[in-house]
């Protein structure tokens, strides 16, 4: 099968590249030329372009069996105004490119749409798929956004769209929620709010279900499925891990979630107030107080996979190590 990757110079996107041709698949992936990092694999065909582009898009899908989309603006600043609209036109108008490019095609590929569990908002307990969504922050609005864009091309019959939205990726070199932590354990001192938990899974195990959605196009079209490993870990369990993996020492100091919640919102205000060049700490805040759990039953079964134990996942987390910047 040759399968065209989108995202293929990001975290999970390169990993799922590199799983597919180990298992011998044809991979055509897309390096975005703005700021990609690393160099694609030797013998891998690279179209080198924005996923908002035409020509880019075009090339890439030729002679495509399988779509798997990955490419997002993601972990980057979302607050200015500008930077908004190139978020949202980066994941929702380059989801719709794609689709469009899809059609030229003339055949209903199947497209695995990797999403988040950001959709459903700042604090969610065990959400199911049919559970209510409320996204709080650009990167997640546009997220579900295109989540949209792809069940109505689905409907239409234009692609076998699925949506994956997977919980914290654990793995080494991870970024996002666990690189936010990480970024405290080094700084000596971690503030622990309450004792929520949060969903995750592990890099391999993501890319496992990308795969065996991609294989299953008929039976998972249409549908949308959490990605996540049993059970979730509280924020304090992550912070001991990456410390002991890190060789690190920290001190939790407890803060009481009034006091968190308040730094949020006053640390927004100043943003807004100053156009955007002040931090917004609402994320990493966020990362410290929230409670994020989702039920991933149904990924499990559809796909006849089982997700790796939380012993696993707490070591992988000890694998976590790249230092920030």
């Amino acid at each position: 099968m040759r399968v065209a990757v989108t995202g293929a110079d990001g975290y999970v996107g390169g990993a799922l590249a590199a799983a597919l041709e180990a298992e011998g698949h044809e991979v055509s992936a897309l390096w975005w030329r703005a700021g990609a990092a690393g160099t694609p694999a030797a013998g891998r065909r690279v179209v080198v372009g924005d996923m908002r582009e035409r020509v880019a898009l075009d090339a890439l899908l030729e002679r495509a069996d399988a779509v798997a989309h990955l490419a997002a603006y993601v972990h980057r600043p979302a607050q200015r105004e500008p930077e908004r609209r190139e978020c949202f036109d980066v994941n929702v108008g380059g989801t719709r490119a794609l689709i469009d490019a899809i059609a030229r095609g003339g055949q209903a590929l199947p497209l695995v749409f990797v999403s988040t569990i950001a959709v459903y908002g700042p604090r969610f307990e065990r959400a199911s798929e049919s559970s209510p969504c409320a996204p709080a922050s650009p990167y997640a609005e546009s997220k579900l956004a295109a989540e949209h864009e792809v069940m109505k091309a689905t409907r239409e019959g234009t692609v076998r769209g699925c949506v994956l939205r997977p919980a914290v990726v654990l793995g080494a070199g991870a970024p996002g929620n666990v690189e936010r932590l990480l970024a405290w354990v080094w700084r000596g001192v971690v503030p622990i709010v309450g004792d929520g938990a949060r969903s995750m899974v592990h890099v391999d195990d993501l890319i496992a279900i990308v795969a065996r959605a991609l294989a299953s196009a008929e039976r998972a079209s249409g549908r949308v499925y959490n990605v996540a490993a049993e059970p979730p870990v509280t924020v304090r369990r992550m912070v001991e891990c990456l410390a002991r993996g890190a060789g690190r020492s920290p001190r939790l100091v407890e803060v009481p979630g009034g006091i968190a919640d308040a730094a949020a919102a006053l640390s927004a205000a100043l943003a807004r107030l100053g156009g955007g060049r002040l931090p917004d700490l609402r994320t990493t805040l966020a990362v410290l107080r929230a409670a994020n759990t989702v039920d991933a039953t149904a990924a499990a079964r559809d796909f006849g996979f089982r997700f790796r134990p939380p012993e696993e996942a707490r070591e992988a987390l000890g694998a976590t190590l790249a230092r920030p910047a």
